[in-house]
């Protein structure tokens, strides 16, 4: 969220194929509004490989969200909050993130799958 500016509650409704490529480049698309102008926020290549992990292990998206729960329901904004706090005050926690938006989308593989 802090790389993006994205807020929670958008978060939330990000489709699963929010992660575009626009030009050289990739982009989060976050619909804004009732007559969905989008907006697009380039992302760094370590958060589009995170994005790419978890897409990978979370399979198939059950509600057509980007994030959900076990149950294939959406998060909800406040969960997100949660999350985000509960993380942010571990020790350690990463606080930024390189900046660099040259990486190719899909991800390459590293395991050459």
């Amino acid at each position: 969220m802090a790389q993006t500016g994205i807020r929670a509650g958008e978060l939330a409704r990000l489709e699963d194929d929010a992660v575009t490529t626009l030009g050289d480049s990739i982009s989060l698309r976050i619909p804004v509004g009732k007559l969905h102008n989008d907006r697009y926020v380039p992302l760094m290549p370590p958060l589009v490989q995170l994005i790419a992990n978890y897409q990978k292990v979370r399979g198939p998206s059950r509600s057509g969200f980007l994030l959900e729960r076990d149950d294939g329901q959406p998060f909800d904004r406040r969960t997100i909050h949660r999350y985000v706090d509960r993380v942010a005050s571990e020790p350690g926690s990463v606080t930024s993130i390189p900046t660099s938006s040259a990486t190719p989308w899909p991800p390459s593989s590293s395991t050459g799958e």
